[in-house]
């Protein structure tokens, strides 16, 4: 079985890095991809009143060939 792995590095206005490690588990019944995500890092602190959103975020991959897969991605708004 292949797997899928990504590596994200986020680095905030701060210098702080925040990495997301992205580890596939194969494919459900419906064919979706599901996909464990490893946070290492700190984010920036808040204060109490602060709102923080998370958008909607889709990822689409296509095997373009062996070993060669092709990533869109995008989100909601």
């Amino acid at each position: 079985m292949h797997k899928l792995l990504k590596l994200v590095n986020i680095v905030n206005v701060a210098g702080e890095t925040l990495t997301l490690k992205h580890i596939s588990r194969g494919l459900d019944e419906n064919a979706t991809l599901q996909t464990d995500i490893i946070v290492n890092g700190q984010v920036p602190m808040f204060s109490e009143t602060s709102t923080v959103r998370v958008l909607p975020y889709v990822e689409d991959y296509v095997q373009l060939a062996a070993g060669k897969p092709l990533c869109t991605a995008a989100t909601s708004e």
